[in-house]
Parts: structure tokens; sequence; C-alpha cells
């Protein structure tokens, strides 16, 4: 069924009476991150007898894709405008409509922020629906430290129960008020992309690379603050010529990025790749994978990197120590440096190149750890059960 058409029915009586829970998934994200990926492989992963999936997307162009996939795979999908402020009539009214008219036993909101979703949520209320539960990716983001406007109160009310990915996200909400019976700890699960050899990878990544490759990956906004890494790489070719350096990725400080690396003279070791699809299945290409973020949920990317048997250095920021373990013999898989010392980075990152039998043995410790902790089905089954926790329909 295409997006938003005028197939858009209500659900028959016949499927509302059947055994599986009906669930509207609803994110009004404004581009393709992590989080959408998680919504993407939640939608698709449900066993078809337990959840029958809807799915709500911003009417935003990065989202054209996801919105694609998941028609293809049977499921409807509906485009939506963000309800940025409640007095924002129309696209308040366009939610609601949609919400009233193709009814669901439970909405599953996506909040990328703690902030997002918070107009479709209350016109989820106003539409009659009552169990409503939330996935915060990011509880302790910067939005925590600005006042609530009335939608975000007034939404947070309604949340019946919250998913979060780690227990430094579950403590974050509990230190927000919201009690810590309704919070479920669900990791995120990914599906494992394809590998290349790690020769085939370098190549693609630097073709001619004889050095080691060092890499950084994510969207170039503020947040992710690429800008350490090419400060990162400026100290470690200090010490070590041979080695290069990727980031792979696009966004708004993409021109910034490039006149550093200009200005620090170091065209020739630090190339920024823009944005591919298949960078997953690339990271088997990298000595070390640097994440230098100022807060996150529970990245990806560091998962992925594990997957690939690749070593990490990130900021010792909430969750991170959740994924990175970190100094443990036999079992670390990365390490963790101060968030904002460059040089700790710098140093840690040398450390890994140093020792190819280190960089090995927490390669593999990385992919064991990875594939028992978070696989795509058993953060749906997890998720499922949650339903079950919110919904008397799920409970039976």
């Amino acid at each position: 069924m295409t997006a938003g058409g005028a197939g858009d029915r209500p659900a028959s009586a016949s499927a509302a009476r059947g055994s599986a829970l009906s669930v509207t998934l609803l994110s009004d994200a404004p581009v393709y991150g992590g989080g959408e990926r998680y919504l993407e492989t939640l939608a698709a992963g449900f066993p078809p007898e337990e959840v029958r999936a809807d799915v709500i997307l911003s009417e935003a162009a990065d989202l054209d894709a996801c919105a694609a996939r998941l028609n293809a795979r049977g499921l409807h999908v509906t485009r939506l405008p963000a309800v940025t402020v409640l007095k924002d009539v129309g696209p308040l009214l366009r939610n609601l409509w949609r919400l009233a008219w193709r009814r669901t036993q439970l909405i599953h909101a996506n909040l990328v922020d703690p902030r997002a979703c918070n107009g479709a949520i209350v016109a989820a209320a106003m539409a009659g629906h009552r169990a409503i539960l939330a996935t915060e990716h990011l509880p302790s983001s910067p939005f925590d430290d600005k006042p609530a406007p009335l939608r975000h109160r007034t939404a947070s009310a309604l949340i019946r129960r919250r998913i979060v990915v780690s227990e430094a996200s579950k403590a974050a909400l509990v230190a927000r008020g919201v009690a810590a019976e309704t919070v479920d700890v669900v990791p995120n699960g990914i599906v494992e992309p394809p590998y290349l050899g790690r020769a085939a990878a370098r190549h693609l990544l630097w073709p001619g690379c004889q050095g080691p490759l060092i890499g950084w990956s994510g969207r170039l906004a503020a947040q992710k603050r690429p800008e350490l890494f090419v400060q990162i790489a400026q100290r470690v070719a200090r010490a070590r010529p041979d080695v290069r350096f990727v980031l792979l990725g696009d966004g708004a400080l993409r021109a910034d990025l490039e006149a550093l690396v200009r200005a620090g003279g170091l065209s020739d070791v630090v190339r920024l790749v823009g944005h591919r699809p298949d960078a997953p299945s690339l990271y088997a290409g990298l000595a070390v994978l640097v994440m230098t973020s100022r807060y996150e949920g529970q990245p990806l990317t560091l998962i992925e990197a594990g997957l690939a048997q690749t070593p990490v250095v990130a900021g010792r920021i909430p969750g991170l120590d959740e994924v990175v373990v970190d100094g443990a013999p036999g079992a670390e898989t990365g390490t963790l440096v101060p968030p904002d010392d460059v040089d700790a980075y710098a140093a840690a990152t040398l450390a890994w190149l140093a020792d190819d039998d280190r960089r090995r043995a927490a390669g593999a410790a990385a992919r064991a750890r990875m594939l028992r902790r978070h696989s795509p089905q058993a953060m749906v089954r997890a998720t499922i059960d949650a339903y079950r926790r919110v919904s008397p329909r799920a409970a039976r």
C-alpha cells in the first residue's frame, strides 16, 4: 500500500479480533539516523502473528527511502508533518485525523530527542489512544537543560511506559522523576551488514593506502564534534606519518572541516569520504574507529565496529561503557577517555596502533560481545514484552 493515500482505511473488524497486537510506530524526525534505523529494524522484525505494525514518518525527503523500504515489506506507511507547537492547527489536525481514522491498540513513539513526537503524542491522546509507549534514545541530551514547553510536559504525562537503550539512560529518566518500574532497558539490536575483507574495505576508503587507517563516522554536526577528530589526527600524524584518517558522513559542518584540514596542513593525510550507505561494511578496513560525540544514547556505529572486529576509542560519556569494555584483560574492546581531552584520544589511538596482537584480541572480543548483546531478535522480543506491560490487549 502506498504511503498516506486513498487506501488509508480503518483496520477491519476481523483483523482487530485477530491474535496479533496492532501497533503504530511513530516518528517525526527530519533526518534518517540511528533512531530511524531502530524503528525500521523493529517494524521489519515483528513476527506478524504477534504484532501488526503501521508506521508514521515525517514528510522530510530524507525519510523517503525508509518509507519505500517499509512499503516494499508490506507495511502501511503514512507521512505526516511534525507538530512543532500545539497551536500549529494544520499539522495537529492532520495527525489527529490519521490517528483517529486508522486506530491501533498501542502507539509506540520514537523519541530521538526528549521533545520529538510531542505534538503527535498529544494528538494520539486527543484521538482516544490510551496505551502510549515511547523509546527515549537521548533522555540526557542538552534539551534537559532548557525549560520544557507545554507540549513536552503534556506529552510526557501521557506516556505510560518508556523503553531506553542503556542503564545510564534509565538513570537519567529516573532523575527526571519518571518511575523506575515504568522503564524497560532494551539494548539496540542491528541487522548485521555484509562485510568486506580488510584489504577490500581499506581500498574503498582510501585507494592505494599502505599504512593503517583510522576512522570516524557520523553526521557532521555539533553533537558529534568531528573537529576533535581532525585535531586528534594532527597529533597522531606527528608520531605516525604513515597513518591516514577518514571521516565518513556528511552534514552542515563539512565546509568548516575541509577548511580546518587545509589550515592544519592535513590535506594529504585526512580525507572526508562523505555519506556512504555501506559505511558499516567498511569498518573492517579500519585499524581503530574513533568517536568524539558530546553525548549519545547507544550509537549503532560502535556496535557495527565491534561486529567488524575493529577496536574503538571513545569519550567516557554516559552509556558508552555499556558498549565498550575498557581495560578488562581478555575482554577489552576499546578505550574510553575523558571526552574533551584530545591528547588522551591521540595517546589511546597510538597505543592501539602499536600492538597488533592486542587489536586482534579486542576485535574478537568485541564481535562476540555484540552478537551476544545486540541481536535484532533480542531487541524485538524485549520490545514485545514491554508492549504487554502497557496494553491490556497484548497481555491476553
